[in-house]
């Protein structure tokens, strides 16, 4: 009898949890505006001798709120990590903008990958030396993005390029938080970043 008033307690208390979370979602809601973004980019590319691996963005914003509303965009880029590791940000783009109405295109910047071409010696034979001086190539390129709208710093939409990078943004808010505010973020103006 005791296990089952405690199960009740704690089932209660998560459902209580679960409601204020989402009623506190629910009423900024109808001041967050549309979110829509999808790849227009993605891949990889040869430039020059250099392979990379690219992702574009469009982020298409429609703004409910009062005339002047200011929101925060930032986008996220994720670089796919090796076995048994979480993806990482590899590239964060943010923008301030004003009453939304328009789509913003935005461009991560581009993973170096390994040239295929350099793993075989002269004689065809694998080459295992290694050069300690040469950049360590940690994945094979892009995982996705994770899209945020924020207004006074509180997160009122959000989206990612799969479930799995949606459910780290849930999760792990920090993680994206702290590349946010890092020195490597790079703030550009929303001016240059509308598609025409």
């Amino acid at each position: 009898m005791k296990n089952i008033i405690r199960h009740f307690r704690w089932a209660s208390f998560f459902l209580l949890v679960f409601l204020t979370g989402n009623l506190a979602f629910a009423t900024l809601a109808p001041h967050a505006p549309s979110l829509s973004v999808h790849d227009s980019a993605y891949g990889v590319v040869q430039n020059g001798t250099r392979r990379e691996s690219i992702q574009k963005i469009s982020i298409h914003l429609v703004s409910y709120a009062a005339p002047g509303t200011d929101f925060t965009v930032q986008s996220f880029f994720l670089r796919r990590p090796k076995p048994g590791e979480m993806p990482q940000v590899d590239d964060a783009v943010i923008f301030d903008v004003t009453t939304p109405h328009a789509t913003y295109e935005v461009q991560a910047k581009p993973i170096l990958l390994p040239d295929v071409n350099k793993g075989t010696g002269g004689k065809g034979k694998s080459s295992k030396k290694s050069n300690p001086n040469a950049p360590k190539q940690t994945s094979s390129g892009r995982e996705g993005f994770v899209v945020r709208v924020l207004c006074h710093g509180i997160v009122l939409r959000q989206q990612a390029s799969g479930h799995q990078l949606g459910q780290l943004a849930k999760l792990h808010p920090e993680l994206f938080d702290e590349a946010a505010a890092s020195r490597s973020a790079r703030h550009l103006p929303s001016e240059s970043l509308i598609k025409h």
